[in-house]
């Protein structure tokens, strides 16, 4: 599925785990452990709790620092989703309460601005303090608790018919990031990524452009933490001003419809003591991204560009028209597959003025595997039913297509 979009960079709060009560909940007080470093003041532990009360937001900040002394913050914030903002007035110079403890007080008379940001789905949180304009602080916390990404679920199409979420849940696959098939040149290959039954034909178009024009750029996103445990980085996803990247820690555990992954497939497999382990890499980077956003419903719908930034690159869109001009489409397609950029074609329009055996699929991304002689070579993020021919750029004209040059 293919349509404009903006990427929402606020999460939604989906679930209301056991360290995530809804803002509805009546008095009952959020209480998240933090531990940072002042720029001046040094390292500390402490709490932000968060007590609605009624229609109003309730925020206390109380740290203690490695030399005795605490401070304490309150006033009001607001919500939105899992982020909080709030302005919090020091409490006069009396003594601060963390832990059951009461230490001395730091005597600052200045109001300080709390940006706390909740990521239920890897069960951890982290907040900035910003006083007079300036940072002087970032909390991290993490608790037990995480909640699985949001599947699908039942979505009513522009048509008005409704479609079944095909995802039944949540399965651990066996398998590790990057698996080297016999047939490809590389481990991470243009052929791994598969659309499922998720309606971003964008995202997997991307990958599959990402990976024949510079498949480092994919392998540096992924890290591991731990036994089956990765942090994905999305480029271009910070938050508050923080830096261009957003680490997304996720397991091994993906979207099933009990035999198998219900979204992007997996990759090529290979057999290690006897064991079949799957290349991941697709679904790593697809789950990171929902996880980002908020749920696999939010990456329903969009352009390669999107993803274009995410793996690290900046990205031009071109939309077609009767007066584009072809010597000049050919000549930057041209130029930025061989300055190993990827590009993408997106039809959002009728693809009737091609012939039907050229099996072209209407509302569709696909990614760019060659541009010689006047023509690009299209490849289908299903793995499958791939165009029968290439295409002139005078026909991409014609259809209207969306060029997405990636940089």
């Amino acid at each position: 599925m293919l349509h404009p979009r903006h990427v929402a960079l606020a999460l939604a709060l989906a679930a209301t785990p056991a360290a995530f009560v809804s803002p509805a909940a009546a008095q009952e007080a959020e209480v998240f452990a933090v531990q940072g470093t002042h720029t001046e003041r040094g390292a500390y532990e402490g709490e932000v709790r968060l007590t609605q009360q009624g229609g109003r937001l309730e925020v206390t900040r109380s740290v203690r620092y490695a030399d005795g002394r605490s401070e304490t913050h309150a006033g009001r914030g607001t919500r939105n989703g899992n982020e909080v903002r709030a302005t919090l007035q020091p409490n006069g110079g009396a003594a601060a309460a963390v832990e059951g403890l009461t230490t001395p007080a730091i005597d600052d008379r200045r109001p300080l601005e709390l940006h706390l940001q909740l990521r239920p789905f890897e069960g951890r949180w982290r907040s900035r303090v910003v006083v007079g304009g300036a940072e002087v602080a970032r909390d991290e916390g993490r608790g037990e608790t995480r909640t699985d990404v949001p599947l699908v679920g039942r979505r009513t199409n522009s048509d008005g018919t409704v479609r079944e979420d095909r995802a039944t849940g949540y399965e651990r696959f066996v398998g590790v990031p990057f698996v080297k098939a016999e047939e490809d040149s590389l481990d991470i290959h243009e052929s791994d990524p598969r659309q499922g039954s998720l309606g971003n034909c964008y995202m997997m178009a991307a990958l599959v452009a990402v990976a024949r024009a510079n498949p480092e750029r994919i392998r540096g996103m992924i890290r591991q933490t731990g036994e089956e445990r990765y942090e994905i980085t999305l480029h271009g996803a910070g938050r508050f001003g923080w830096g261009p990247n957003e680490g997304v820690e996720i397991d091994q555990r993906f979207p099933t419809n009990g035999s198998g992954p219900a979204y992007a497939k997996l990759g090529d497999k290979e057999s290690v003591n006897g064991e079949t382990r799957h290349e991941l890499w697709p679904m790593m980077i697809e789950r990171a991204i929902a996880q980002h956003e908020g749920g696999y419903d939010k990456i329903w719908g969009g352009w390669p560009q999107e993803v274009f930034r995410f793996t690290g690159g900046r990205a031009t869109q071109i939309q077609t028209h009767a007066a584009t001009n072809a010597a000049d489409l050919r000549r930057r397609i041209e130029a930025a597959l061989a300055a190993g950029h990827p590009v993408c074609v997106s039809f959002v329009r009728g693809v009737g003025a091609v012939d039907s055996s050229v099996g072209l699929i209407d509302n569709h991304s696909y990614g760019v595997s060659v541009a010689a002689d006047g023509t690009v070579t299209l490849r289908n993020p299903w793995g499958s039913s791939h165009p029968s021919r290439p295409l002139k750029i005078e026909e991409l004209i014609a259809l209207g297509a969306t060029i997405d040059l990636g940089q």
